[in-house]
């Protein structure tokens, strides 16, 4: 420490106390007399901010309050544990735009510095919210400022709710803990809902879009579930009222949401809902969604009965995207046509004559793999044995006739056809 740092620190812990002991004893202006008598170097440390802070929000001077906030996060150092003793001072005087402005300040300053032991995020997210609403609960019609400044609070709610989420689970020993519990959810999950309500009534409309988002987004698979409902009937509600962008806004939105649907059904097993959740999901017309539904029903374990219908459906609104890539498809069409072998043989049939009309339609560039058909063929041609086998000769010749057709696109110079066609002239006809 230099002459100079120690002389300013030996002058600076007395000038605190008479600070401290005139708020004491409520005599302001001798307190703010011993700020003034302080060397500028002393004055402009952050404990000594703090304390003017708590004689200019006992004097009502709100400017020189607001002004130490800003000297506060400015300083260098950049305390952040005063910054919370500033919003704990503003509290207890009850001023809320003081309380607001710290709040704010604070938050910004954990976005990158670890709080102070203690200290609950999910505390302040919440009064911040309960001051904005308690000055707009009688005034229906509100600046879209003041929506603006409520919505990114509940969205640097959820941000820091997914960073606690992903710190713990990252914790090797397990003794992270998050401040975000159960109820914690419930709260701002519940009342980003009923935003998402008023903004029907009151508000304009991407308003109700974004609250219902939020909303959706802060629940767990159980409770997302009952606010993707919601959400619907919300869209419902408010489809008359948008533009036609607008619209077209909401619905892409509306269809990332049906995704999460999909999933919390298939976790939930809630089995019954997922083929009204793909019809909903192909109204849209867009492949790429209809493609991850598909690969969380491949990873499901739904009932067979679902299981086909759902895949079923996803094959054949795919195919009527213009421009789908054949690839993926055919993986799904194997899949299909393997579990319907094993017991639903009018679907396997009706996924035959499928295959065949989508050979006779390829383009060039975008045939169907010949290694799929090729297994297509001797899986067919199996099924047409095992039927001559057990005795039942036009069961086994129809699905012989299958295998035959299907191995006619294949394209190694008419070699799996010819094996095939000896073959089935040596077939038992009865």
């Amino acid at each position: 420490m230099t002459v100079a740092n120690h002389e300013a620190w030996l002058l600076l812990l007395p000038g605190r106390r008479l600070m401290h002991c005139a708020i004491e004893a409520h005599d302001y202006g001798a307190a703010r007399d011993a700020y003034e008598s302080m060397p500028s170097s002393c004055q402009e440390t952050g404990s000594t901010q703090f304390l003017l802070f708590k004689i200019a929000l006992r004097s009502l001077d709100l400017d020189t309050a607001k002004r130490c906030l800003d000297n506060i996060c400015n300083g260098p150092s950049k305390d952040i544990a005063i910054l919370y003793a500033c919003a704990l001072e503003a509290q207890s005087m009850g001023n809320k735009d003081i309380i607001l402005k710290v709040l704010s300040q604070l938050l910004e300053q954990a976005d990158t510095t670890t709080p102070p032991e203690g200290a609950n995020l999910p505390a302040i997210y919440r009064t911040m919210i309960r001051l904005i609403l308690s000055d707009i609960q009688e005034n229906k019609a509100v600046e879209s400022g003041i929506l603006d400044t409520l919505y990114s609070i509940f969205r640097k709610a959820l941000n820091n709710a997914i960073k606690s989420k992903t710190t713990c689970e990252a914790a090797a020993d397990g003794t992270s803990k998050s401040m975000w519990s159960t109820d914690e959810y419930d709260w701002f999950s519940r009342n980003s809902y009923n935003l998402a309500l008023r903004a029907l009534q009151h508000w304009p409309p991407q308003y109700a879009l974004h609250f219902s988002q939020l909303c959706v987004q802060l629940r767990d698979y159980g409770d997302a579930r009952k606010s993707i409902i919601s959400f619907r009937e919300i869209r419902e509600k408010l489809h008359p009222r948008l533009t036609e962008q607008s619209q077209k806004d909401f619905g892409e939105r509306y269809l990332g949401l049906l995704s999460h649907e999909f999933e919390a059904c298939v976790h939930l097993e809630v089995w019954d809902d997922l083929p009204g959740i793909v019809e909903e999901v192909a109204e849209f017309g867009q492949l790429q969604p209809l493609r991850r539904i598909g690969d969380m029903i491949l990873c499901a374990d739904a009932p067979t009965a679902t299981f086909l219908l759902v895949l079923e459906n996803l094959i054949n609104h795919c195919l009527r995207i213009e421009k789908h890539k054949i690839d993926k498809i055919a993986r799904w069409v194997r899949v299909l046509l393997q579990k319907s072998l094993q017991g639903d043989l009018d679907r396997a049939e009706r996924l035959v004559y499928q295959i065949l009309d989508i050979c006779q339609r390829r383009a060039v560039g975008n045939e169907y793999p010949q290694d799929e058909l090729e297994w297509i063929a001797a899986s067919l041609w199996n099924l047409g044995i095992d039927k001559n086998c057990a005795g039942d000769y036009p069961g086994s010749k129809k699905w012989a006739e299958f295998a035959l057709s299907i191995a006619g696109f294949v394209k190694d110079g008419g070699q799996l056809e010819s094996l095939l066609q000896g073959k089935f002239a040596s077939l038992r006809t009865g």
